[in-house]
């Protein structure tokens, strides 16, 4: 079996080297398409180090795998992959998939078998964005994905709180990242219900983000549970990035008590009610509500900790989530 991939391999990164292996895993031997001078200066956008150079990066790569390969030049998009009949596998990666819909079509118009596609899932930096050759050359990354410069997160919130359980997530995905406390937003209602929740959220975390990397607004809010009568207090947590992407997730909900309910339906937040009825203030509880109802065996801390956790899942492996970018990041 015969596997072929193709790219300018300007940097030989490890979203580079994932392709290489893949497609070794695959194939009993392999064909790497390597751009020429002359393509690769038309349609980068950065300068390419020289296809002499390029290749003798490769090949010392994949001498490491004792499998037969040859390089040849590529001057074309398609380069033979329509009209060679000894090929039986395409790799390629995530997000260059798209582009490669109807090449099958073409192989059976030109009375050719279709080509086994293996795609390969995204290769993330150290931020969460992929790996790329451009990335590189802007000196944003290092080849092996690490930040040059901090990554740059923004919360929407005057609870520092909310800043300490946002690093406690964060400090468990990343090494160099700063922080900044955003208090320059506006807000509808101290009191969300339902989907409110999830939308002032966002208001917050799109407030932040300016110039940052990311951008994190983090809402509690009461949602009505119909199946039991029964209404529940829960973070949500908003993180958007530099490319417009939005994810959201939650922490865990518990239950409000009845008596807090009633006051909160005439007009009194959460915080208020409670305060109204047990006599003390949200300031004088160190863990917040659920601090005080749980006995401190759950913290406030640890509920927008978990929403920010929940919140950053489906970037850690967006392969899972059939997710699209930027073509800014083609490696």
């Amino acid at each position: 079996m015969k596997a072929v991939l193709g790219g300018s391999f300007s940097i030989l990164h490890k979203g580079h080297k994932a392709l290489i292996q893949k497609a070794f895993e695959v194939g009993d031997s392999v064909i790497l398409g390597l751009t020429t001078d002359e393509y690769a200066k038309k349609h980068k956008i950065y300068k390419v180090s020289s296809y002499v150079k390029r290749e003798k990066a490769l090949k010392k790569y994949m001498d490491s795998f004792n499998k037969p390969y040859v390089i040849k030049p590529l001057d074309t998009r398609e380069g033979g992959l329509t009209s060679s009949p000894d090929l039986d596998i395409l790799v390629v990666s995530q997000e260059t998939a798209g582009n490669i819909s109807g090449i099958n079509e073409i192989r059976r118009q030109n009375g050719l078998k279709p080509l086994a596609i293996k795609v390969v899932p995204l290769v993330l930096a150290e931020d969460l964005f992929p790996i790329s050759s451009t990335r590189i050359n802007r000196r944003e990354i290092r080849k092996n994905g690490n930040r040059i410069l901090p990554v740059r997160i923004s919360i929407s919130t005057g609870n520092d709180l909310k800043v300490e359980a946002a690093r406690d997530s964060i400090k468990k995905i990343m090494k160099n990242f700063t922080i900044e406390k955003f208090s320059k937003y506006s807000l509808e209602t101290d009191q969300p219900f339902g989907v409110d929740t999830e939308r002032l959220a966002t208001s917050r975390a799109m407030a932040g983000l300016r110039d940052n990397d990311y951008s994190i607004g983090v809402e509690s809010g009461i949602f009505y549970n119909s199946f039991n009568n029964i209404y529940y207090d829960v973070h949500a947590a908003t993180i958007i990035d530099r490319q417009s992407r939005l994810t959201i997730g939650y922490s865990s909900g518990f239950e409000i008590p009845s008596d807090i309910i009633a006051l909160i339906k005439r007009g009194n937040s959460e915080g208020d009610a409670f305060s109204k009825i047990y006599g003390i203030t949200v300031n004088e509880m160190k863990n917040g509500i659920i601090g005080k109802i749980s006995e401190d065996m759950l913290t406030r801390q640890e509920l927008v900790s978990e929403a920010i956790r929940n919140a950053i899942i489906p970037r850690l492996a967006p392969s899972y989530y059939h997710e699209e970018w930027d073509s800014h990041y083609n490696p």
